[in-house]
Parts: structure tokens; C-alpha cells; sequence
């Protein structure tokens, strides 16, 4: 007894053949030979809405997560991820003050990654914040999108 191939059994025509050849000029989403289809293709993340200060998450949310990221940025030794909260919004985070890098003029400075949280709606930030002698200054800060 002999099975179906499986070119028979998928009711699909083998490669090389005319209606293969046929079909994939139509198709404009094609890599090798698998076809994607439209619900396969990854929607991009929409990015966070502009607040009107510019910052990606509101005044009085930054206020609270930056007092927390110049605690992180003080430590000296590779700093966990701190939480930070404003009981007056409901919203909470945290962040994460990341390698040091040299800056200008013999500054200090050190990247940093940072997430805001609300009503199950995430928003992530990173930046850059720099000093010489005196305290830490925020001198970089963006939304974060994942690639």
C-alpha cells in the first residue's frame, strides 16, 4: 500500500512546479517558501503618547521616579532596580541605574532604564544623567522602544 505524498496530502504543489510559479508573483509578503499570512505579520508597538512637558510619563510621575533614580545613581556598586510610587496618580515603577560611561569636561555619568506603570498600561524610559562634583543631573530623557 503506498501513502500520499505530502504534496498530495496538503493539496499543495510541490516546488518548481507551474502553479507554484504562478501563485508567488501574487504574493507580495513571501520569504522562501513559506507565505505569511496578514495575522502573522508582528504589529509595531505603538509608541507612548507625548505628555505635554515633553517627558514620557507625566510631571508629578517623573518627579517621584527621578527622586528614586538619584538614590540609584549614587550607589557605587551595580545598583538593583529600586521601586519608586506616587500615591497621589496610582502609578509605580522602577529603575535602574545602568554602566557609567565617561562624559565631557570630566564628568561622571551613567545610563539609566526606568518603567511606569498604571492600570496594567506599562511605559518604559531610559536617559542619561551626568555630574562633576555636585549632585546628578538628568541631561538625556526618552521613551524606550523595544526592538
Amino acid at each position: 500500500m503506498a501513502l500520499p505524498s505530502l504534496w498530495e496530502r496538503s493539496n499543495v504543489a510541490p516546488p518548481g512546479t507551474a502553479q507554484m510559479r504562478q501563485g508567488a508573483s501574487d504574493d507580495q509578503i513571501t520569504t522562501g517558501s513559506v507565505r505569511r499570512t496578514p495575522e502573522a505579520t508582528p504589529a509595531a508597538a505603538p509608541a507612548p503618547a507625548p505628555q505635554p512637558n515633553g517627558l514620557p510619563i507625566p510631571q508629578a510621575d517623573w518627579d517621584a521616579a527621578k527622586a528614586v533614580l538619584i538614590e540609584a545613581l549614587a550607589d557605587r556598586a551595580d545598583t538593583p532596580s529600586l521601586p519608586w510610587a506616587n500615591a497621589g496618580t496610582g502609578m509605580s515603577g522602577t529603575v535602574t541605574a545602568l554602566q557609567r560611561a565617561a562624559g565631557t569636561g570630566g564628568q561622571t555619568c551613567r545610563d539609566f532604564l526606568g518603567s511606569a506603570i498604571k492600570d496594567g498600561k506599562e511605559v518604559w524610559f531610559d536617559g542619561r544623567a551626568c555630574r562633576s562634583n555636585g549632585p546628578w543631573a538628568v541631561v538625556e530623557l526618552r521613551p524606550w522602544r523595544r526592538s
